[in-house]
């Protein structure tokens, strides 16, 4: 059983995307000019970038999408210590694309690292006809709870109120933003929010009042500054969930 191909394919088609009310925090908002860009536009076309690895018994692992700047690096960098290997050799092969370059511990080598690995668990299930879940060591409960993304329009009300479903679709609450630190760049949620903790606090309770029904809200700490899940407001934290933490 040997890998017989690495390949990155791109996919597009028509599709309704409405413009987003606001954008995630990023690394450049330090800089308050730069924290002042706006959110993303609509479009009325997805494009996504897949990486999918094929193996001799023609069952392929398939992951996506990816970046598009890791394409190169899987291709050119990664594909050679893959092909012809036993895809079971997880170990291994991981190690070998960790040691291929002593720049693949972050950035892009690291996520180029990761599409393949990830295509690498799907070949591997398909391969031996189990869930991946089985493979890295079965599952720990029998539900996990989802939560339903309101990044991009967390602030909209009519949109917490209307949601995707609520928990009749089985999600237990909204994802939302934690806004910036005001000390540091401006507010970037609108006059609905405010700015600092009292906009977080302020944000919280508004979609308290309209999606109530839902068991609690997920804070996503996409936070450039280190401790950022320690600074959040105790009456901000009680009753939230980390959907994320990125610093």
């Amino acid at each position: 059983m040997k890998v017989t191909q690495v390949r990155c394919f791109e996919v597009s088609g028509p599709a309704t995307v409405e413009a987003s009310e606001e954008r995630q925090l990023q690394m450049l908002d330090v800089y308050p000019e730069l924290a002042r860009r706006g959110p993303g536009g609509g479009a009325d076309r997805v494009t996504g970038t897949y990486v999918e690895v094929a193996a001799d018994e023609g069952a392929t692992g398939l992951f996506g999408p990816i970046f598009p700047e890791t394409v190169p690096i899987i291709l050119a960098k990664l594909a050679g210590h893959v092909v012809g290997q036993d895809p079971l050799a997880f170990e291994r092969i991981w190690d070998v694309l960790y040691r291929q370059d002593r720049h693949a511990r972050k950035g892009y080598e690291m996520m180029a690292i990761s599409a393949v690995d990830c295509a690498l668990w799907d070949l591997r299930g398909k391969l031996l006809g189990l869930p991946v879940y089985s493979l890295l060591g079965g599952p720990t409960r029998p539900p996990v709870d989802c939560y339903a993304s309101m990044l991009g329009h967390s602030l909209d009300l009519g949109l917490v109120r209307a949601g995707p479903g609520g928990r009749r679709a089985g999600f237990q609450g909204p994802e939302v933003v934690l806004p910036p630190r005001p000390e540091r760049r401006p507010a970037r949620y609108g006059a609905q929010c405010g700015d600092g903790a009292r906009g977080a606090r302020g944000g919280r309770a508004k979609h308290r009042d309209h999606a109530g029904r839902l068991h609690g809200l997920g804070r996503d700490l996409h936070d450039p500054h280190v401790g950022a899940d320690r600074r959040i407001p105790p009456a901000l934290d009680g009753g939230t969930r980390a959907a994320g933490s990125h610093q």
